[in-house]
């Protein structure tokens, strides 16, 4: 339809590629907050090593966790509500069906990261790292995912209204069943990708990149 024409009339053929995101996460094993008084308000068995720990189904809303490296931590079911999670490690962590509303992560490295059934509504993620992360079924309403990474990340149904990807890079992507009516995604760019049955009403498109994508049944 009329949806489908503007995207291809943005896509751009040729060998042209978009390089791999440039971000390098300034977070390392073991990694404290810049504050250390944020550590000693944490609770018991917050304030050590991260890495690889049980926190599912906890109670952690409101909480710093800026800065600390949570790689490999299992946060399934965890309410992070309104947390401050900016520049944290999370990769590879289990964050399924963990509530992150409001949450701050700008910055933060989500790569391989499992965030399905989690819920991200107007969550900040900007210059976020999302890498090969799995978003099936999660709610990203009235996020700002501004001038993320989304390269070979697995995207599959969901409340995605308007999210803001502005600027966002997709690079082998694959999005199906997603609903992102209203959303922004001026200046992103968009290749080697799969956009499957994506609802893009009201959508703001300007300057969208599109190259070597497959596009179907969108509306």
């Amino acid at each position: 339809g009329r949806l489908a024409s503007r995207l291809c009339a943005r896509r751009k053929g040729g060998t042209e590629s978009r390089p791999i995101s440039g971000y390098h996460s300034s977070v390392t094993k073991g990694a404290t907050p810049e504050n250390s008084s944020v550590v000693e308000e944490l609770p018991e068995g917050l304030r050590g090593d991260l890495v690889g720990k049980d926190l599912s189904q906890r109670d952690l809303s409101g909480l710093s966790f800026r800065g600390r490296d949570l790689s490999g931590a299992l946060l399934v079911g965890a309410s992070l509500a309104g947390a401050d999670l900016r520049d944290t490690g999370l990769s590879g962590a289990n964050l399924s069906s963990a509530n992150l509303s409001g949450a701050r992560l700008d910055g933060a490295d989500l790569s391989g990261t499992d965030l399905t059934r989690c819920d991200l509504s107007t969550a900040r993620l900007d210059g976020a790292v999302l890498e090969r992360s799995v978003l099936s079924d999660t709610i990203m309403r009235g996020a700002q995912v501004q001038n993320a990474s989304w390269n070979e990340a697995e995207i599959r149904g969901g409340d995605w209204t308007g999210v803001d990807l502005k600027g966002a890079g997709l690079h082998r992507v694959r999005v199906v069943d997603v609903n992102l009516r209203g959303a922004c995604l001026d200046g992103a760019e968009i290749d080697d990708s799969d956009l499957i049955r994506v609802r893009l009403e009201e959508a703001s498109l300007q300057g969208v990149r599109i190259i070597d994508t497959t596009l179907e049944d969108l509306d």
